[in-house]
C-alpha cells in the first residue's frame, strides 16, 4: 500500500493522553514491570478509569499513528475474523440441532439457566445499591442520617 512503518509527520512522539498513560501502568503492573505504576510514576487505580473513553483514545491513537487507510484495512480485517468465528459457532449449533436434538436441548437449558443467574445477580447487585442509599454515591450518609 506504499506507507512507511513511521508515524506522520508531527506525530514522531505523540504523548499519551491520562488515560492511555493509565492503561499503559495498568499493563506494566500486570506484567510485574515497574511496580504497577504509569509512565509518570502514579500509582495506577483501575476502578478509576472509563475503559469506554480508553477504547476510543487508543483507537484513535493508532489511527493516527498507522495512517487512515492502514487501519480501517487492520480493523476490517480483525472485523471479519470474529466474524468468521462467529458464523462458525452459528454453524455448530445448527449441526448440534439436526443431528443429536437431545444435546441442543440440554444446551439451551443450561443457557438459559445461565440468563437467570446473571439477571439474579444483576438484580441483588442494585438491590444492594439501594439499601447503601443510592446509586452512584449521590447520598451520602453522616451518622446515620442522610445529607
Amino acid at each position: 500500500d506504499g506507507q512507511s512503518n513511521t508515524a506522520p509527520q508531527g506525530l514522531a512522539n505523540p504523548a499519551p493522553a491520562p488515560a492511555v498513560a493509565a492503561a499503559a501502568g495498568a499493563v506494566a503492573g500486570a506484567a510485574g514491570i515497574n511496580g504497577g505504576e504509569a509512565a509518570n510514576g502514579a500509582a495506577v487505580v483501575l476502578e478509576s478509569v472509563d475503559m469506554g473513553a480508553l477504547v476510543d483514545e487508543v483507537l484513535e491513537l493508532l489511527e493516527q499513528v498507522a495512517g487512515p487507510k492502514r487501519f480501517l484495512k487492520a480493523h476490517a480485517a480483525v472485523a471479519s475474523k470474529f466474524g468468521k468465528k462467529r458464523d462458525g459457532r452459528k454453524r455448530k449449533r445448527a449441526r448440534l440441532a439436526v443431528q443429536d436434538p437431545e444435546a441442543h436441548a440440554a444446551w439451551k437449558l443450561e443457557r438459559n439457566r445461565e440468563k437467570r443467574r446473571g439477571s439474579n445477580r444483576k438484580k441483588r447487585a442494585f438491590a444492594d445499591i439501594r439499601k447503601a442509599g443510592g446509586s452512584a454515591g449521590r447520598k451520602i450518609f453522616e451518622g446515620g442520617k442522610r445529607k
